[in-house]
């Protein structure tokens, strides 16, 4: 990632999966930790406590502050490989990027109906 003009970019399209990554919703927000659930098309869904100390926050790739997320929005977490065995999983993310939120995630087409 770098910083042009003020504006953030991933480098290459390749890059943005240098680093383990997880798409997730956020279920609680906290001073120095986020909690989220892994969004999964799998049988499984994981429970993950980020800690969120030193990240950067993207949106459209500007940068936001951690007080822009709420409870229920969209986020891709890059984080550093490292995944605490414990419940919740613990890892730190170095980049928490906003998706937006639930309601208009999952919506689709150009009315934004769901299908």
């Amino acid at each position: 990632m770098e910083e042009r003009n003020g504006i953030y970019w991933i480098q290459t399209p390749e890059e943005a999966f240098l680093y383990p990554s997880i798409c997730a919703q956020i279920t609680r927000i906290d001073t120095n930790t986020i909690d989220v659930l892994e969004l999964n098309t799998g049988e499984y869904r994981y429970l993950y406590r980020v800690n969120i100390k030193d990240t950067k926050f993207l949106w459209r790739h500007e940068l936001i502050q951690k007080e822009d997320l709420k409870e229920g929005d969209i986020v891709f977490i890059q984080y550093d490989g490292t995944v605490k065995d414990s419940y919740p999983a613990k890892i730190k993310a170095e980049l928490v990027y906003y998706l937006g939120d639930k309601e208009n995630f999952f919506k689709t087409g150009e009315t934004g109906e769901e299908e």
